[in-house]
């Protein structure tokens, strides 16, 4: 017995207001692919490595097309996506290899503020804000990442990263501090040379 098909609009029959499976790949690819960008610059920073961030998208993207269906219409996709990558990295990456380097974003377009630290920081070579970043641990350095660069808010980190709220917090202080301590010990050692 097959089953019958709206040609119209490609749905099966059923209860009105659900989605078809092809409404919903359709609505996977449109929404969840948006955020590949994002993934990615998000998997550099976990990894160091665009090999090993290219494999980490795709298997974050393999495993929320699997998750897709039983994610509500209104749930945040993007946090839902970080969520998932951030399990896979933990899951699969992170135990699996030593940390290493972090890729930086570019600045170069102007579109940030400038301020004394930025200045500062524009003074320290690639390598040495590198070397910082990748010195932090990978709980901190992803903290980091989401909070600084991407924006997130505490809860919406703990969300993502499965922590509670309270260690978020915590981790960002530290992350903050030591990277500071590293970025003005690397400067002063630079200024006495």
């Amino acid at each position: 017995m097959s089953t019958l098909t709206d040609r119209s609009t490609g749905r099966q029959p059923g209860p009105e207001g659900e989605e078809s499976p092809a409404e919903r790949d359709a609505r996977f690819e449109r929404d969840a692919l948006a955020h590949l960008n994002r993934l990615y610059a998000a998997g550099l920073r976990m990894t160091g490595s665009r090999a090993e961030a290219e494999d980490l998208v795709q298997e974050t993207y393999l495993r929320a097309y699997r998750l897709f269906p039983r994610l509500s219409c209104d749930a945040d996709l993007a946090a839902f996506l970080f969520r998932v990558q951030n399990n896979v990295w933990r899951n699969s990456y992170r135990s699996a290899r030593p940390t290493g380097g972090v890729v930086l974003p570019d600045f170069s377009d102007g579109q940030y503020w400038r301020s004394s630290e930025v200045e500062a920081l524009e003074r320290m070579t690639d390598e040495a804000v590198t070397a910082a970043l990748g010195a932090l641990a990978p709980e901190l350095r992803v903290v980091l990442y989401f909070a600084d660069v991407e924006g997130y808010s505490y809860q919406e980190i703990a969300d993502i990263t499965d922590t509670p709220r309270g260690i978020v917090m915590t981790r960002l202080f530290q992350a903050r501090r030591r990277l500071r301590t590293l970025l003005t010990s690397q400067a002063l050692r630079r200024a006495c040379a």
